[in-house]
Order: structure tokens, then C-alpha cells, then sequence
């Protein structure tokens, strides 16, 4: 009975109702996100033209590489994080990337979809293609970054921008 209160009471707390509202709006934002969708646009475009296209997908956040990585399983995505763990999302160990790194190489990955770890110091393969989730507001980031393409042959950019956002600026 005692608990039935605190919860009937946590239920009508100010700060716990937005907080379910945030969440919710949140959850309905990177649901139907738009660029989630061009995502889903470019690699069907490119794997139409040739299947065995290879590409790294960087984003800034742990979570939204997640939700990538899952929004581009059909295509071939696997997510490849750093050692640290943030919360519960655990990260790699360096067996473990090593073992992703390989099978990218053998074929079985498309897509690596990437935090800042994939931007130096790993020997990641040469890709046909980069896309950036988000902009990034280092020049010497957006190099490293620009630089696992177009190494044995030309490769492709995309900086996904969604207008009338911090991405703009």
C-alpha cells in the first residue's frame, strides 16, 4: 500500500511527467528522424550502383550510432565503438574490434557505422564512401575523417545537415 502511494505520487510529480514527455518527444525524434531516412536513400542508391560498396558512417553520439547501425542492419552495418563503457552501452575490447575490423575487410560488414574511434590510429581499410550523421566543427576531425576514402580509387563525402538546426551553423 505504501508503495502504490509513492508511486500514485512519483506519477504526479511536475518533473516526472516531462521528464515522460521529453522522453517520448525524443523517442518520435530519432524514430522518424530525416536523416535516418536519406540514410536509408544514399545506401540504397550506392548499393543499387555496386553491392560491394564499402562506407563508414561517423556519428558524434554512442547512442545515435546504435540506432544507425540498426536503421542500416540490411545493408550490412555493424557499430564500432570505442574500449570505454558509457552506462550501459558497453564498449569494444580491442579482440573485439579487431574481430569487426576483419570481417569489414572480408566482406561480411558494408558499413561501419563510427564514433570518433574510427578516425585515427586504427588500421581501417580504404572505403568507397564517408558520411558524416552530423557535421563536426573541426577542420582536422573533418580531414581525418574525409581521409578513409579516395585512397586506391575516388570516394565519396556526405555531411548530413538538417535544416533550421545547430547542423546549419
Amino acid at each position: 500500500e505504501q508503495d502504490a502511494r509513492v508511486s500514485k505520487a512519483l506519477m504526479k510529480d511536475e518533473r516526472i511527467l516531462r521528464a515522460f514527455e521529453l522522453t517520448k518527444r525524443l523517442y518520435a525524434f530519432n524514430k522518424d528522424h530525416p536523416k535516418l531516412e536519406k540514410l536509408k536513400e544514399i545506401f540504397a542508391e550506392e548499393f543499387r550502383k555496386n553491392p560491394d560498396t564499402k562506407a563508414i558512417v561517423f556519428s558524434h553520439f554512442r547512442d545515435s550510432s546504435q540506432r544507425i547501425a540498426i536503421d542500416l542492419k540490411e545493408f550490412g552495418a555493424v557499430r564500432f565503438v570505442g574500449q570505454a563503457s558509457k552506462g550501459r552501452d558497453i564498449g569494444l575490447n580491442q579482440k573485439q574490434q579487431a574481430k569487426i575490423l576483419q570481417d569489414f575487410r572480408d566482406g561480411k560488414h558494408n558499413i561501419l557505422v563510427c564514433t570518433s574511434v574510427g578516425e585515427e590510429g586504427l588500421d581501417i581499410p580504404s572505403v568507397d564512401m564517408v558520411v558524416f550523421y552530423e557535421p563536426v566543427p573541426s577542420e582536422i576531425r573533418k580531414i581525418q575523417r574525409e581521409g578513409r576514402t579516395g585512397r586506391r580509387r575516388a570516394g565519396k563525402v556526405f555531411i548530413l545537415i538538417t535544416k533550421g538546426t545547430r547542423d546549419e551553423s
